[in-house]
């Protein structure tokens, strides 16, 4: 991998030392036998580097380049003597492929990667050599590349515009890791992409999709469900579009999803819980503004109508994904934030009106609003939060905002995520953001003017999303950088919900769906995951 002090761990993880310490703008490559005891090699500025007792001590091998290079991967086949493949670069993507077929004594240039970005190589992951066949090595970037002869020459699997007509055994886009792996006996190579994880019998000549089958993962940004047909719900992926659950099966069994729309969806929004009117948003990402989607289906769970429009141009760089919030008052109307806050209301035939508000929460600089939120008890009443830390209150719509005593008082240091307004008392609004250095989580009891932590509990750690399982109980439960947490009100505390079968990991939503009695999460790795929160015990059964 790359790091800049590669580090050694005897307790499987649990500890690590560094065992050599490069530059500060280094990242050197490493790589190692995996399929015995072997010598451990060392790529650092050019210089092959060798070690025979775990990385104790490294002495010189062979030079691969000699001009400066900071940047490095090394991967080998253990066929040859070994065989050894080195990708060297000066920051930022890798120019070069060197190869030695002598274990590392000698080295040639072999291929020089593309200077275009489809074709570039980015990723640390993306290098690869045959276990068996000294010859096959494969790099990925946009698309997946592989090579028979050594790296001398080198032919694309698919282009990324192919997977849309042959998801099962066409890669995706964006190729972040290649492992080859001895399974019964043969061969087998994993490519991991943006869009799942693929399998190859025959060095990536051919490939097959796992993640549609037999291994159910995706990317979730945000989930939003029919609370009549709890089931049937939309979810924002990373690359992998908008996502529609389909019916279960068996039950228990879990869903399967069709994909509406390809691409990065989030900011799920809606004026009542169903699928009449969803809006979604897409990235922003410089120059290009961002796109707004609007979906519009029903509870057949039939694919929905889509219509887009672009974002207004903000003032100012905002995040990957604008904040958003439908007006409760307008199915069609949505307020989409960046330096100002944007009225965006869908017309007939698909066509779109904009109109920005009044307010600027740019303080003359970089800031924007990060999460924003309008209390469902009383509609005059809105809550904006910016990625600088600032968080602002309205009393009348958005027309006029005053910024809280508590971050006027100190310099803003949390980046915040999330807003979630009580249902039943609007002056009551939990925030979530980053909890490096800073409480993960705010509360304000009057309406935005103080603010205070509730964070007891959670750890230094950075919460994407808040939501109630319902508007009666309103538990509070948060998607988090850990994990999924559930605040008990008993103990005033936050409690982890990870345990048998809840895959660990990153967590960006999380949405109350009372008419299952489940709290349903958006996980970074494995999906969608529904939590069931146990039944509260009947008089008899407490004594």
């Amino acid at each position: 991998g790359l790091v800049p002090n590669p580090a050694r761990s005897r307790d499987g993880g649990l500890t690590f030392s560094v065992v050599w310490t490069g530059n500060d703008d280094e990242r050197p490559g490493i790589w190692t036998s995996r399929t015995g005891a072997g010598p451990l090699y060392l790529l650092s500025h050019g210089q092959l580097l060798v070690s025979t007792d775990q990385g104790s001590s490294f002495s010189p091998l062979g030079q691969v380049a000699r001009e400066f290079s900071n940047h490095a991967i090394l991967r080998g086949s253990e066929a040859g003597a070994p065989t050894l493949y080195a990708a060297i670069g000066r920051g930022g993507p890798l120019d070069t492929l060197f190869v030695s077929e002598d274990g590392g004594h000698t080295w040639q240039s072999r291929y020089a990667f593309g200077t275009d970005y489809p074709s570039d190589l980015y990723y640390s992951g993306s290098l690869e050599a045959s276990i068996q066949d000294p010859n096959r090595v494969l790099y990925g970037a946009v698309n997946g590349y592989q090579s028979a002869d050594g790296g001398r020459t080198f032919r694309k699997i698919n282009d990324w515009a192919e997977y849309y007509d042959d998801p099962a055994n066409k890669l995706h886009a964006d190729i972040r890791g290649i492992h080859f792996l001895r399974y019964q006996g043969q061969e087998r190579l994993f490519l991991s992409t943006d869009g799942g994880t693929y399998q190859s019998t025959d060095g990536g000549v051919t490939v097959q999709s796992l993640t549609e089958t037999s291994l159910r993962s995706g990317q979730i940004y945000s989930t939003w469900s029919s609370a009549s047909r709890p089931d049937l719900y939309v979810a924002g992926t990373q690359d992998q579009g908008l996502q529609l659950s389909e019916p279960a099966g068996a039950s228990g069994a879990a869903l399967t999803h069709l994909q509406v729309i390809s691409g990065d969806y989030s900011s799920l929004t809606a004026a009542s819980h169903d699928l009449a009117s969803v809006f979604a948003l897409y990235p922003t990402i410089p120059p290009a503004t961002g796109t707004l989607l609007l979906i519009q289906g029903d509870d057949s769970g039939a694919a929905p109508r889509l219509s887009s429009v672009s974002l207004p141009k903000f003032s100012v760089e905002i995040g990957f994904f604008a904040a958003a919030a439908a007006d409760p008052d307008d199915p069609q109307t949505v307020y989409v934030a960046g330096d100002r806050i944007w009225k965006i209301q869908s017309q007939r035939f698909g066509s779109f009106t904009q109109a920005p508000l009044p307010q600027s929460f740019s303080a003359g600089g970089g800031d924007y609003v990060a999460a924003f939120a309008i209390a469902p008890s009383d509609h005059n009443l809105w809550y904006a939060a910016t990625a600088e830390g600032h968080l602002w209150y309205s009393r009348d719509r958005g027309a006029t905002w005053s910024e809280s005593e508590t971050t006027q008082a100190a310099e803003p240091q949390n980046a915040s995520n999330a807003l979630l307004v009580s249902s039943s008392d609007p002056l009551t609004c939990y925030m979530g953001g980053s909890g490096y250095g800073t409480p993960p989580v705010l509360v304000t009891h009057d309406g935005g003017v103080t603010w205070s932590s509730l964070s007891k509990g959670l750890p230094s750690t950075t919460v994407w999303a808040l939501a109630f399982d319902g508007p009666a109980t309103q538990t509070l439960y948060a998607a988090t950088e850990a994990g999924p947490y559930a605040f008990d009100s008993r103990a005033k505390a936050w409690k982890s919900l990870l345990g048998a079968g809840v895959p660990p990991g990153r967590y960006f939503s999380v949405e109350g769906v009372p008419g299952a009695g489940v709290v349903r999460f958006g996980s970074w790795s494995r999906g969608v995951w529904d939590y069931v929160p146990p039944r509260p015990r009947a008089r008899s059964e407490s004594g």
